[in-house]
C-alpha cells in the first residue's frame, strides 16, 4: 500500500528534489544519492507508463547521474536496469544519439551476453531507423554468431533454392493452426536467435536481399526442430511472402496461403495477450506480401 501511495505521489516528489538537487549535489551523502537514484528511476518508469518519454529521459539521466563513478562495478543490477530505461525512453523520444549512447555503454560494461541481448536488438532498431543498414546487418550477424549460429557471407541461388526446398518439407506438416497451437515452447535462448534472424532477415532485404530467404528458411528450421516462440510467427510471415514473390505458380501461392493464415491464427490465440506490439509489423509483411495473392 505504501509503495502504491508512493506512485501516485512520485513525480510532485522528484519535482521537488529538483529544484535544489544540483547545487546542494557536493554535500549529499552517498545513502541519499542512492534514495533519491532510486526515486528518479521510479519516476522514469512510470513516466514511461504514461508514454511521457521526454520526462522518462530527463528522470533517468538525473537517476544515473546520482550514481557512483564505478557504478558497474559496484551498482551492477541497477545500472544495467537504468542505462536500458533511459535508451528506451531516449529512443521513443526521438533521442537516437543518447539511445544509442547508453546502449554501447551497457554493450561495454553488461557481464555476459544475455544482458547484452536487449541492449543489442534495440541498438539494431536504432541503426535502421538511422538508414545505417550495414552496421545493422553485421550487429545480428555479430549476436548471431556469439548465439552460436554461422551464417554464410553471401550464397548462390542454388543454394538458396535447396535450403527453401528444405525448409518446404519441414513445415509440409503444418496444415492448420492447430499444428503450432500443439508445438512446444522453445527456450529463451533459441527464442533470441529466432528474433535475431528475423531482424537480419529484414535488414537484408534492403541490401542482401539474396540472403533474405536464407534467413527467413533459417527461422522456420529452428522453429520446427527446437519450438515455437512469439518470434516464430513472423519467421513464418516471412516464409510465405518468400514463396510468394519466389513463386507466382499455384503450388507456391497455395503453400504460402497455408502457412501465412495457420501463423496469423496461431498468433491471435497463442501469443496475441502478451504481445500485441507485434501486431503492426506481422499485418504489414502478411496482408503487404502474403494476402494480396491469397484472399
Amino acid at each position: 500500500e505504501g509503495k502504491n501511495d508512493l506512485d501516485e505521489i512520485i513525480f510532485s516528489i522528484v519535482d521537488q528534489i529538483n529544484h535544489g538537487i544540483l547545487e546542494n549535489f557536493p554535500s549529499l551523502t552517498e545513502n541519499i544519492r542512492n534514495d533519491h537514484a532510486r526515486l528518479y528511476e521510479m519516476a522514469g518508469a512510470k513516466a514511461v507508463v504514461c508514454s511521457d518519454h521526454a520526462a522518462a529521459r530527463s528522470y533517468v539521466s538525473i537517476s544515473l547521474s546520482l550514481m557512483p563513478m564505478d557504478r558497474w562495478t559496484s551498482e551492477y543490477e541497477p545500472s544495467l536496469r537504468r542505462s536500458m530505461l533511459l535508451a528506451k525512453s531516449a529512443n521513443s523520444f526521438g533521442d537516437l544519439e543518447m539511445a544509442q549512447a547508453s546502449l554501447r555503454e551497457i554493450l561495454a560494461n553488461a557481464r555476459c551476453i544475455q544482458d547484452k541481448l536487449p541492449a543489442f536488438f534495440l541498438l539494431v532498431t536504432t541503426l535502421i531507423a538511422r538508414g545505417e543498414f550495414s552496421e545493422s546487418y553485421s550487429t545480428c550477424h555479430d549476436v548471431l554468431t556469439l548465439l552460436g549460429e554461422q551464417i554464410p557471407d553471401s550464397l548462390g541461388p542454388k543454394h538458396v533454392a535447396s535450403v527453401i526446398a528444405a525448409t518446404s518439407r519441414a513445415v509440409s506438416c503444418i496444415i492448420s493452426d492447430a499444428d503450432l497451437l500443439k508445438m512446444k515452447e522453445i527456450n529463451s535462448e533459441r527464442a533470441n536467435a529466432i528474433k535475431f534472424y528475423n531482424l537480419m532477415a529484414t535488414v537484408s532485404y534492403f541490401i542482401k536481399p539474396e540472403m533474405f530467404a536464407f534467413l527467413v528458411c533459417r527461422s522456420v528450421q529452428l522453429t520446427m526442430r527446437e519450438g515455437i516462440c512469439n518470434d516464430s510467427i513472423l519467421g513464418f510471415v516471412h516464409y510465405s511472402a518468400t514463396l510468394v514473390s519466389g513463386n507466382k505458380l499455384v503450388k507456391g501461392i497455395r503453400d504460402a496461403s497455408r502457412i501465412g493464415k495457420s501463423a496469423m491464427s496461431c498468433w491471435k490465440k497463442r501469443f496475441h495477450a502478451m504481445h500485441t506490439h507485434s501486431l503492426p509489423h506481422l499485418y504489414d509483411v502478411y496482408h503487404g506480401w502474403v494476402a494480396f495473392y491469397t484472399e
